[in-house]
């Protein structure tokens, strides 16, 4: 972020008062708010106006210019894109480009389209696409910041643009000023203990002091909300990492996000991301283990092996070379075994078998099908299979033998 030399920025000092031709109070009330400039009227708190703001802070919460922000919403207004399901029917691509290519948004197209699909299928699916469901099912104004915090990528920034002006409306929509606001309305003199905090007038004058400072600085106003945001100390990573080591030694297999869960469970407002990087520093990451496979194949055993008599040979004719292999199908509760043999000609099963145990009677059963259904000329082709137990040479019975030559 570059700022010229002839104006002082407000992160270096002192933020100057800015000119004013009319009383500062009467300007800070008549100031417009940021959904009125937008031409969402948020008087009826309806879903379909909530909704058009929360979109809209979505775009002003990163770190992008107000103007842009403002050219990327009327471009999702201009392509009627206006309810989370007509977000998610039109698709990454199409939010992509043309509406973030339209409205300027090229630094964090990709990003912000992802975030957006994201959140707009959460509130399909957590509250029915309404916002004021979302406000109804929250018990008090931490609760309800919590759920917004929820969202993906909704942090501390995006949820206070979005409730500040939802305060006279939602019961429960109760934001802190921002320390930021607090600093500034201090340096220009503007009292904020004299609006009542659910007022409309309150929710007029308190962000006002950030746009005045903001233009003289030539800073933007995500750049200022982030400089001077609350920033998470040493010793709150000390606290956390304490915690997230309880919960990850006690199961090696918890990833961050299950821990971020049982943390949120716990009361504490904390991102994933900033668990995944504390347990990442601690060596915390879970063990994957890994999933039960049943073997199949047991080579270890003191039976005769046959070599393996289909190496160079290619099957010109049906019964010539049969293969079995033996494979788990997992049910709900358990396993089960399928051995088959299968024609090297046709790839055709010509025998199988069924059962919940892999003994050798198993492959025979399968074998004996095989021997039934196509009755091959006695020593006209190779039954070749892998060395598991259930098909060494002395499991093959006689009738086995006048058929087959085995094969491992």
């Amino acid at each position: 972020m570059t700022i010229s030399s002839s104006a002082r920025s407000p992160m270096a000092g002192a933020v100057p008062r800015p000119p004013s031709s009319l009383p500062p109070r009467r300007e800070l009330e008549r100031s417009l708010l940021y959904s009125e400039k937008l031409g969402i009227d948020l008087a009826g708190a309806n879903d379909d106006a909530c909704f058009r703001w929360f979109l809209a802070s979505l775009l002003f919460g990163a770190r992008i210019s107000e103007t842009t922000a403002k050219h990327t919403y009327a471009a999702f207004v201009q392509h009627s894109l206006t309810t989370p399901s007509k977000i998610i029917g039109a698709g990454w691509d199409f939010l992509v480009n043309p509406v973030m290519r339209e409205g300027g948004y090229v630094r964090y197209d990709g990003r912000k389209s992802t975030q957006i699909l994201r959140d707009c299928e959460r509130l399909l699916a957590d509250y029915g696409g309404s916002m004021n469901r979302l406000h109804d099912a929250a018990r008090d104004a931490r609760d309800l910041e919590e759920r917004l915090g929820a969202f993906y990528g909704v942090g501390p920034v995006t949820t206070n643009i979005f409730l500040r002006e939802l305060r006279p409306r939602w019961a429960r929509a109760d934001p802190a000023p921002l320390p930021i606001v607090e600093e500034l309305a201090r340096e220009l003199e503007v009292d904020l203990t004299h609006y009542k905090p659910k007022s409309l007038l309150f929710t007029r004058v308190q962000p006002r002091p950030l746009r005045s400072s903001r233009v003289l600085g030539g800073v933007s106003r995500a750049g200022y909300y982030r400089h001077f945001g609350p920033h998470a100390s040493a010793r709150d990573d000390t606290d956390l990492c304490d915690l997230i080591q309880r919960i990850a030694l006690a199961d090696r297999h918890c990833g961050y996000r299950r821990v971020t869960h049982a943390l949120r469970r716990q009361g504490l407002i904390v991102n994933a991301k900033r668990v995944l990087r504390l347990m990442r520093e601690d060596n915390l990451l879970a063990l994957r283990s890994k999933p039960f496979v049943p073997r199949t194949t047991d080579s270890r055993h003191g039976f005769a092996i046959r070599p393996n008599l289909t190496r160079k040979m290619t099957p010109t004719a049906l019964d010539q070379i049969w293969v079995a292999d033996i494979t788990y199908i997992r049910l709900a509760e358990g396993f089960v075994y399928l051995a088959v043999v299968i024609d090297a000609f046709s790839r055709k099963v010509v025998g199988w078998a069924l059962d919940d145990h892999l003994e050798a009677r198993l492959a025979i059963a399968a074998l004996d099908e095989a021997i039934e259904a196509r009755n091959p000329v006695p020593d006209s082709l190779i039954h070749h299979s892998d060395r598991g137990v259930q098909t060494p040479a002395r499991t093959i019975s006689s009738g086995w033998r006048r058929a087959a030559s085995p094969s491992a």
